[in-house]
């Protein structure tokens, strides 16, 4: 503690209040209110150059309720799968980001912390200030990255190569970009170089794909951290980013280490010969497989116990290589637990493959020149494609977010979704039972370099289109299972002859409000209360209120008592408002 609180010291981080300047002093001894910031050591053994870290914890005194936390609008999915297109990258880190910030006159009563260098409890403790950002504060991080974001843009001009790094690739403090020639990449390092240098910040390491990674990387002289993932830079390999087996409970965000390192499998059966297994106890320690690309989900999910059903889908890169021949590999894939029915799961891997299609495609820009949507399921394709079938309300509201992210992406209302058959379709590792192993996801594997026919001209694909193919009677009756019946909206539907007569007379027609919320939806029918969107109670109780209204608005414009009139009938002290949604249910 005392050499970690000595380097801050000596780094101009905290200074004693009796050393501040006497008009900093003074601000601070006259406010009216102090804050003292608990804090704590925090071990992080897995961090190369601050493996031990000082930091406060304003949550003990309810500061970080107070205090905006802002939002991170980069997910790490964008960064990596711009990384996985780009052939020479580099990654680095910020050298103490926070600390990097200074404090604003008026924050320094909130910032001070008590601290004796005998850390002996049986003297009094002396008063220090925090004179800069830093660590547990729940503002610091969006305050950061506004620093970073303004810094980049006032050099925009002068350092545009910096831009794209600081701005698109760099999820907090770490930098993952790259260039398309060692050159581009150099020159693009520089500019980020300098435009850090301008803001007084500086960049720890530098680590190249094809070269080792610097000391201050990497702890073994080969693989380092890379948001979440293990990399060695040198060839360019990810693999899993899994520490040592630990089954000890976390204290403050730390687990305790075990009492034997845990390097072979020998003993990790030593050290689970003495633990109790629990469902919980498992499927924690598999949630703990960080992998946001899902390069690794088949393992992941095959090692899940008495699952629900999944809904999986991928997305593939395809580069043509030559005339009719393309490259493949795996850019990200996902996978969703559901309890549906097997129609409706398929129906939400459809979904699924369009959201992560829109997000590769959100990352690339127009490196993506087409996309082709793949699913085994005929009779999802059928929802999704068909114009003459009337959805119940769960399958419409996903083919129409369908059909929108299909445009979004595309630019095309064409058709862009396609059926394969379920034995060439390799999202089915993560919804079926295999037997997986790590080759499964291996370098030159299937599921990462894709199957034979993924690598040929979409002509020649074992593809087939919607219009290309009929549906037996067992597939049609299904697809209809989420359908509004054609006599049920034949015999109701306000264009029959039956309604229009009745409507010429001024009737209203028999149960035309069902007719119209199931053909029409949110604001379409011209209903003054929608009872899709409100649903039937609530849209029967609005009614009852606004007839209410009604019947109270007609009772003051007449003097002498009216026998239709409900209030005259019943008496002032015995009508209730409430009782009109009985009315209404008869309207």
């Amino acid at each position: 503690m005392r050499k970690v609180h000595k380097d801050l010291v000596e780094k101009g981080f905290m200074i004693k209040l009796d050393d501040m300047p006497e008009d900093k002093k003074g601000l601070i001894m006259n406010a009216e209110f102090k804050h003292f910031n608990p804090w704590r050591l925090v071990m992080k053994m897995d961090s190369v150059t601050t493996p031990v870290r000082m930091v406060v914890d304003p949550s003990m005194t309810r500061m970080n309720k107070i205090l905006a936390k802002g939002e991170n609008r980069i997910g790490l999915i964008f960064i990596m799968v711009r990384c996985r297109c780009t052939e020479f990258i580099w990654s680095s880190d910020i050298s103490k980001l926070y600390n990097q910030l200074y404090m604003d006159d008026p924050s320094l009563p909130f910032s001070l912390f008590l601290y004796r260098e005998e850390l002996d409890k049986e003297k009094e403790p002396e008063v220090w200030v925090m004179v800069r950002a830093w660590y547990g504060i729940v503002s610091t991080g969006g305050q950061a990255g506004f620093a970073l974001d303004k810094l980049t843009e006032m050099l925009a001009e002068k350092y545009p190569g910096a831009y794209k790094s600081l701005r698109e690739d760099r999820y907090v403090d770490d930098i993952l970009s790259g260039e398309d020639s060692k050159q581009r990449r150099e020159e693009q390092i520089e500019a980020v170089q300098e435009v850090l240098k301008r803001g007084g910040f500086s960049l720890k390491f530098i680590a190249r794909s094809g070269e080792k990674p610097s000391e201050k990387a990497s702890t073994d002289g080969e693989t380092m951290k890379l948001l979440g993932y293990k990399w060695d830079p040198e060839k360019d390999e990810l693999s899993p980013g899994i520490g040592e087996l630990n089954l000890n409970k976390k204290l403050r965000g730390e687990r305790k280490p075990n009492l034997e390192p845990v390097k072979t499998r020998l003993d990790a059966e030593k050290l689970l010969s003495g633990v109790k297994l629990t469902r919980s106890l498992i499927v924690g320690k598999i949630s703990e497989l960080f992998d946001p690309c899902g390069f690794f989900e088949p393992i992941k999910l095959q090692m899940k116990l008495q699952t629900p059903n999944e809904a999986a889908n991928k997305f593939i890169e395809r580069v043509e290589t030559s005339p009719g021949m393309w490259s493949c590999s795996l850019l990200a894939a996902k996978s969703k637990l559901m309890k549906e029915t097997i129609p409706r799961n398929e129906l939400s891997a459809i979904l699924l493959c369009t959201e992560l299609a829109f997000m590769v495609k959100s990352s690339l820009g127009s490196e993506v020149e087409e996309v082709i949507y793949l699913t085994d399921s005929t009779i999802a394709l059928s929802w999704c494609s068909s114009e003459t079938i009337k959805l119940r309300l769960f399958v419409y509201n996903r083919v129409m977010t369908i059909l929108r992210l299909l445009e979004w992406t595309t630019g095309t209302m064409e058709e862009v979704l396609f059926h394969i058959d379920g034995s060439q379709n390799l999202a089915d590792l993560l919804t079926k039972e295999h037997d997986i192993g790590i080759e499964t996801v291996s370098k030159g594997s299937c599921w990462i370099e894709g199957l034979p026919w993924m690598k040929k001209d979409k002509k020649e694909m074992p593809i087939t289109s919607y219009k290309e193919f009929k549906l037996d009677k067992k597939t049609a009756d299904n697809v209809q299972q989420e359908c509004f019946p054609d006599s049920f909206l034949k015999e109701f539907s306000t264009n029959s002859e039956e309604v229009q007569e009745e409507l010429l007379d001024g009737d209203e027609p028999p149960l035309a409000l069902a007719a119209l919320a199931a053909r029409a939806g949110r604001g379409v029918a011209g209903l003054l209360v929608d009872p899709v969107f409100h649903g039937w109670i609530k849209a029967l109780r609005i009614t009852g209120y606004m007839q209410g209204w009604k019947t109270s608005y007609l009772r003051s414009k007449h003097l002498i008592q009216d026998e239709v009139c409900r209030i005259c009938v019943l008496g002032d002290h015995r009508w209730d408002p409430r009782n009109e949604t009985e009315k209404a249910e008869v309207l």
